[in-house]
């Protein structure tokens, strides 16, 4: 069987590498580029996530890259390469995605609908009926603040806060149309906001939280004159009950790759809910970052005309991330349960866990 990866060179996308790798003798990988090697960078994860000496020298072997970039057509291959592979893919996941949350609707919609969109080409264009893993995200139920997200597609009612998450729902919505049409087996998965508590090592790809810490930061840096003279700073709009469903990624690997051996025959496309059943408080979240870099918080429900022009400048330069702070939603989560694959709240991730995700 053909395993063809997106992403593989990402924050979850190295994840499912090594849990695939338990499955499947080889993988192909779809990487851009770059100074380092996706082989190398697959193997120093590898290394450090523990894989033994005599498995790591085998992992070159293992491993097919293919030079490509989902935002150009035909993947930025040739007639003839694109063909070929479209000819021998036998499974497609598809996990290549702009996490950053950019302000800007350019890159993001660049990457994560229109290499979507570029990946659905290929799988179109062989004379097989391949089966496509896709990892979506809990974005996608953009604006909405509370109430159960239902494990069906979504018809953005609700709005959206960021670009991210407009991007991941039409993103959703081409791979949905495109099994609607086409009949493939298709595997959505919404990922919550995944983060780890282990430490990394130089180079490695971050995970959101850690995107979020460095926008504090920022923030702080920009904008002094928003912390009082305590060394404290608030946070305006934070619902008193709202929650940030993050989940360890290691977890939502194994839950992925399970879910895809386990999902039973095709039909319809399976939507998937890989989240973390109790939430955050948002008022631990947005305590931790600030503990990172070094600044207390204080939260308010305070509407936004309350807040001063300082307060204002910075919020705009977290405020890719505040949408965080005030949902309180949760996700149907029966899809992973009836395969026994939904995740237990204990451990739970808690300020211990926070804090380590963030050094």
């Amino acid at each position: 069987m053909s395993v063809v990866v997106t992403g593989a060179t990402g924050f979850l996308g190295l994840r499912l590498v090594r849990e695939l790798l338990e499955h499947t003798p080889s993988l192909t990988v779809l990487a851009r580029p770059g100074p380092r090697s996706a082989v190398e960078r697959i193997t120093t994860f590898l290394r450090w996530s523990g894989l033994p000496e005599e498995e790591l020298r085998r992992v070159p072997q293992r491993l097919e890259v293919i030079d490509a970039d989902l935002r150009l057509p035909l993947l930025g291959l040739s007639r003839s390469a694109f063909d070929r592979l479209a000819d021998r893919v036998d499974v497609l996941w598809h996990c290549a995605a702009d996490i950053t949350y950019a302000p800007g609707r350019g890159e993001v919609d660049a990457t994560n609908v229109g290499g979507t969109r570029r990946v659905l080409d290929l799988l179109s264009a062989g004379g097989r009926r391949p089966a496509l893993c896709y990892a979506s995200s809990i974005g996608v139920a953009g604006a909405q603040r509370d109430g159960i997200v239902p494990a069906r597609r979504l018809d953005g009612s609700h709005g959206f806060h960021t670009p991210y998450e407009r991007s991941k729902f039409e993103a959703e919505g081409l791979v949905l149309d495109w099994a609607e049409r086409h009949g493939h087996p298709v595997t959505v998965f919404r990922l919550s906001v995944l983060v780890t508590d282990r430490a990394g090592y130089p180079g490695w790809p971050e995970h959101p939280l850690r995107y979020a810490a460095h926008a504090v930061r920022t923030m702080l840096r920009e904008v002094p004159q928003v912390m009082a003279a305590d060394g404290s700073m608030t946070l305006h709009e934070v619902a008193e009950d709202a929650r940030c469903n993050l989940l360890p990624v290691e977890h939502a690997a194994r839950a992925m790759v399970g879910a895809a051996h386990l999902g039973g025959t095709p039909g319809p496309p399976r939507i998937h809910h890989v989240v973390h059943p109790l939430g955050v408080a948002a008022t631990d979240v947005a305590s931790a970052l600030c503990e990172h870099v070094g600044v207390r918080v204080r939260t308010t429900a305070a509407p936004a005309d309350a807040i001063s022009e300082a307060e204002r400048t910075a919020h705009a330069i977290i405020g890719a991330y505040l949408p965080w702070l005030k949902v309180s939603r949760g996700y149907e989560e029966s899809g992973l349960a009836a395969l026994g694959l939904s995740y237990t709240d204990r451990p739970g991730i808690d300020r211990d866990y926070l804090m380590a995700s963030l050094r």
